[in-house]
């Protein structure tokens, strides 16, 4: 068994090619790709309607660009946990949202990994789900406290 299939045991495959090929490619395409994606980026938080001093779990941060807004929204007092399967992509968003103290970066994977305890307000993926094994499976394992998610 690889390293990647004993840590990702659900999704080995994506861990694997997100961890050599596709996620270092994304970092260095990641400032077309959040033009690209900003639309949705905001479409996506404005049904969302964050608030302030919430919550957030954000899983497949990508690049770290939604993040920083979900930080932004929900402020000082608000928390946001990012899970991604890509530690390229981590990084990424941990250089971009170094001026956010809300901000904590897990590098999991978000469909067996296990959540805290105290849960969340609110799930936010922006494309992540798309690249899961069984994204239900994912997403049904969300807190019981949550109260939304998109």
């Amino acid at each position: 068994m690889t390293e990647f299939e004993t840590r990702f045991e659900a999704n080995a495959q994506q861990a694997e090619s997100w961890n050599t090929k596709a996620g270092p490619k994304w970092v260095r395409l990641d400032d077309p790709m959040n033009a690209r994606l900003r639309p949705l980026a905001d479409e996506l938080l404005s049904r969302v309607s964050l608030e302030g001093g919430e919550s957030v779990l954000d899983v497949g941060c990508g690049g770290g660009a939604t993040t920083a807004m979900i930080a932004s929204a929900i402020g000082g007092q608000g928390q946001v946990l990012v899970i991604d399967i890509s530690e390229p992509l981590l990084e990424h968003a941990h250089r971009g949202c170094s001026g956010f103290t809300n901000v904590s970066f897990e590098n999991a994977d978000a469909q067996v990994h296990k959540l805290p305890v105290s849960g969340f307000d609110v799930l936010v993926s922006r494309l992540g789900g798309m690249f899961f094994g069984d994204p239900y499976a994912a997403f049904e394992r969300s807190p019981s406290t949550l109260s939304r998610s998109l």
